[in-house]
């Protein structure tokens, strides 16, 4: 009846294979059962080492320096610094040139220093010379609009162009109109 040889060589190689399996099986649950159930009694007979810390204190290899920090720098007053609070705001936009160390304020713009006002419809800020230049802006049509308007304490000009320094007090008005 199994006469045909590939029948039974393919038999042969099933049942060695199921066996295997089964061997391996077997053999990997009875290692893990061993694990588990192993356990460590008071009996056993480990010796357990004593360290003691010999601990030896060195002085610090940094040396307690009095003398003053290389890096802190003395404060000095700035030729940038100004005295008071600047105030400064623009309806348009506001750009900083932090390498100039300078502001621009388009549209609206207004700068308010102790009793000084200026508005005007472009202002540039120089933070080196503590100045402000302030002139208006010309249109499609060619009409200026927003032209400076510097006000201190009761005194009203309008011009074309200003500079102010807010250190020295002085300033360059072209074009002026001022009332009395």
């Amino acid at each position: 009846m199994y006469k045909d040889k590939s029948f039974i060589s393919t038999f042969y190689k099933l049942l060695i294979l199921l066996l295997t399996s089964f061997g391996l099986l077997t053999n990997t649950v009875f290692a893990y059962s061993n694990l588990y159930t192993t356990s460590i009694n008071d009996s056993d007979n480990y010796s357990t080492i004593k360290y003691e810390k010999n601990l030896q204190f060195i002085d610090d290899t940094i040396k307690n320096v009095k003398t003053v920090d290389s890096i802190a720098l003395p404060k000095t007053n700035s030729n940038m610094a100004f005295d008071y609070p600047v105030y400064y705001d623009a309806e348009d936009s506001l750009l900083f040139d932090f390498v100039r160390q300078k502001a621009y304020l388009y549209g609206n713009a207004i700068v308010i220093y102790e009793s000084i006002n200026l508005t005007a419809d472009f202002i540039e800020m120089d933070f080196n010379t503590n100045e402000v230049y302030a002139y208006g802006i010309e249109d499609s049509l060619g009409n200026v609009n927003g032209k400076p308007l510097f006000t201190d304490n009761e005194e009203n000009f309008e011009a074309d162009t200003i500079r102010y320094n807010f250190r020295s007090k002085k300033g360059i008005i072209k074009e002026v109109t001022s009332e009395f």
